[in-house]
């Protein structure tokens, strides 16, 4: 078998990552949102006078999260139903095509070209320009909410005995990043309505002609 697949590693290497990239980014952004922000959401049911200034940038943060993981795994799901057509054609063709070793090799050649334009390492360089765009804006996203717990817990932690300078302190705090947020947030929006008109797109016309 290593004739067949040793022309194709650096092909399945770059089909890999981006692969790994966008399950990474997904599963980790569902972690960070499930971990660290429903335990604010009942902090602040418990706390009323507090909920004026953070529940705007907590819903704020969690419809990013949200918008990311729709879009990441609609991109997912496009790959692999792609991925199972691509590899039915593959194996219909070895039955009816391939006499030899060099036939499948060709076919398989064939293949993994075909599979780089399906994950969008080829031929689809506005796709992959918008999709290295939300893959960074998910993971800044993680680190902002991830600092944000950090510097809300320190807060809560230091004002147990004044409810007034808690207060103060958490509406300083969400005030710092909000508009980071909603930056955030027009970016994933920007990035999201790009990458569903071209998967629309795709979907539509086909992809057969980005595939020779």
């Amino acid at each position: 078998m290593k004739p067949i697949f040793s022309t194709c590693d650096s092909a399945y290497e770059s089909i890999f990552h981006v692969l790994w990239a966008i399950d990474l980014a997904r599963f980790s952004c569902q972690e960070t949102s499930t971990q660290n922000l429903p335990e604010i959401h009942r902090f602040l049911l418990r706390h009323y006078s507090l909920r004026e200034n953070a529940t705007c940038l907590l819903k704020t943060l969690s419809h990013v999260f949200c918008v990311i993981n729709s879009t990441l795994l609609r991109l997912r799901s496009h790959i692999s139903v792609q991925l199972r057509q691509l590899l039915s054609r593959f194996l219909a063709a070895i039955d009816e095509k391939c006499v030899d070793v060099d036939d499948v090799i060709r076919e398989h050649l064939k293949f993994t070209r075909h599979v780089s334009v399906v994950c969008f390492v080829r031929n689809n360089e506005r796709i992959e320009h918008e999709l290295a765009n939300l893959l960074r804006v998910a993971f800044e996203a993680q680190d902002l909410t991830k600092e944000f717990v950090e510097t809300w817990s320190d807060v809560i932690r230091e004002t147990d005995s004044d409810e007034n300078v808690r207060k103060a302190r958490i509406a300083e705090c969400c005030k710092k990043r909000a508009v980071v947020v909603r930056m955030l947030l027009e970016t994933v929006n920007k990035c999201h309505k790009n990458l569903t008109e071209l998967l629309d797109e795709q979907i539509t016309y086909g992809n057969d002609a980005l595939l020779e």
